[in-house]
Order: C-alpha cells, then structure tokens, then sequence
C-alpha cells in the first residue's frame, strides 16, 4: 500500500498547519487526518486531491505516477475528461461500440 503519511506531515509542516486546521478545511475530524498522517488510513481520490490543493502537493508525485509511468491513466484535460464522462454515461451495452466509433474517427482524423 502507497505510504503517504509522511508527505502529508512534511505538507502541513511546510504550510505551518495543524491537523486539524487541515481536517476543518476537508470536513472531516483531527482523527481522520491523523490516520492519515500515520498511514492507518487513505483518503479517497478526491479527498486526497483536496487535501494535496490545501497543501501544494503535486498528486502525481504521491501517487509516484512520474516515477512508474503511469501518466497516460491521468487524465489530461477537460477534452479527454468530457470523453470519458460520455461514456461512463452510456449503459454497458453500448461502451464497446462508443470505443469502437472513437478508434474510427480518431483514425480519420489522424489522416
């Protein structure tokens, strides 16, 4: 599992914050934060990417995307990001031929 309590200590260090300063600014409780910092717990996804906003963390050096390459499972822009909302829109049914029709243009598109 992803130890990230370390980066959230040094973060509230740096930003001269108290857990519970930060706890306050997420909605969640001084307790919550702690296990955070302690790696008992994780926030979730957007939790983290709050709490990475509040204290000028870069999310993809907590997550080591950069040191894995796994930057190309980021999304990168709001282009890419309204794509994949349309799909995750559509029944389950019809993903594999929304899939197959953006292959087909992105491959006319191309030319």
């Amino acid at each position: 599992m992803l130890k990230i309590g370390g980066i959230i200590k040094a973060g509230l260090e740096n930003k001269n914050m108290t857990q519970k300063q930060l706890g306050s600014l997420l909605n969640v409780n001084q307790r919550t934060i702690s296990s955070y910092c302690n790696d008992i717990s994780y926030p979730d996804l957007d939790t983290l990417t709050r709490l990475c906003t509040i204290l000028e963390i870069d999310i993809c050096e907590v997550l080591h995307l950069h040191q894995t390459n796994n930057m190309q499972f980021v999304v990168q822009d709001d282009k890419e990001m309204r794509i994949l909302n349309a799909f995750r829109q559509l029944p389950e049914h019809k993903r594999k031929d929304f899939c197959d029709s953006m292959i087909l243009l992105a491959s006319i598109v191309k030319q």
